[in-house]
C-alpha cells in the first residue's frame, strides 16, 4: 500500500478560498461556513482511513484508488475508496460523523444526535443504501 498524505477536494479548496475573502456580515457567510464544515468532515474522514488500512496485513496486495467517478446509464456516481486486489474488489463508504447513529431500516436513512444539542436530528440517506446503489 502506498503512503498517501491528506488531500482536501476541489471543492472545500473554492469553498477555503471563499470564506476567507468573505466578510462575517455576509449575508451567505453562515451558509458557507457550514457547508466548509461539512467538506471538511468528510475529506477529514476520507483520508483517515489509510491509518486503518495501513492496520491490515494483506493489503499490500492492493490497488488503491480514491473518488473514482464513474459514467453509468448517463449519470455519474463516485465510490470515495475502491480496494482492487487480484480477485476481488472492495467498495468503502467512509462518513466522519460525530454524535449518535440510529440506522433505521424502515425509512432507509440514517438518524445523527449530536451531543450539542439532543433535541435536534438530522436524517442522512442510509449508507448502505448508498453503497447498493
Amino acid at each position: 500500500m502506498n503512503k498517501q498524505t491528506y488531500r482536501r477536494s476541489i471543492m472545500q479548496c473554492k469553498l477555503d478560498a471563499l470564506h476567507r475573502r468573505l466578510s462575517p456580515q455576509h449575508e451567505k457567510y453562515p451558509q458557507i461556513e457550514s457547508e466548509l464544515g461539512k467538506r471538511r468532515s468528510g475529506d477529514f474522514g476520507e483520508n483517515s482511513i489509510d491509518y486503518y488500512l495501513s492496520q491490515s496485513s494483506g493489503i499490500q496486495d492492493c490497488i488503491i484508488v480514491k473518488g473514482a467517478r464513474l459514467l453509468l446509464n448517463n449519470h455519474h456516481f463516485q465510490m470515495d475508496i475502491l480496494l482492487l486486489f487480484p480477485s476481488f474488489f472492495i467498495l468503502l463508504e467512509t462518513k466522519h460523523l460525530t454524535g449518535t447513529l440510529l440506522f433505521d431500516p424502515d425509512y432507509q436513512q440514517l438518524i445523527q444526535i449530536k451531543k450539542e444539542d439532543l433535541n435536534h436530528e438530522i436524517s442522512r440517506q442510509e449508507p448502505i443504501l448508498q453503497v447498493k446503489m
